[in-house]
């Protein structure tokens, strides 16, 4: 999956918003399924949401990184290591509002 302008500075945003999107909508249709299934399959549930949530994250990180390969540089060489860290820091923070 390839961006129209690799040269965009807002190539790193544009990532990290479609991760967001991604898991936004994944939460709402877990919000649904947890309505329509009974309590007692709930922890079967949610451990299989964890599961495909994971698929998500892998998938999204997958078509962008070619992408974000590109834009590393010697000027900034630890570039992919720090979206990387972005990302995990900001799925972390979607895992613990989703946990609660």
């Amino acid at each position: 999956m390839a961006l129209q302008d690799e040269n965009d500075p807002c190539f790193v945003h544009e990532c990290i918003t479609i991760v967001l999107r991604e898991a936004q909508d994944y939460r709402a249709k877990l919000t649904t399924n947890l309505c329509l299934v009974g309590l007692d399959n709930v922890n079967r549930e949610y451990l299989v949401t964890r599961e495909n949530l994971n698929r998500i994250a892998e998938g999204i990180l997958t078509d962008y990184f070619d992408d974000i390969k590109g834009l590393q540089d010697e000027n900034n060489p630890r570039f992919i290591d720090e979206i990387i860290t972005i990302f995990l820091r900001v799925a972390e923070d979607y895992r613990a509002d989703h946990s609660q």
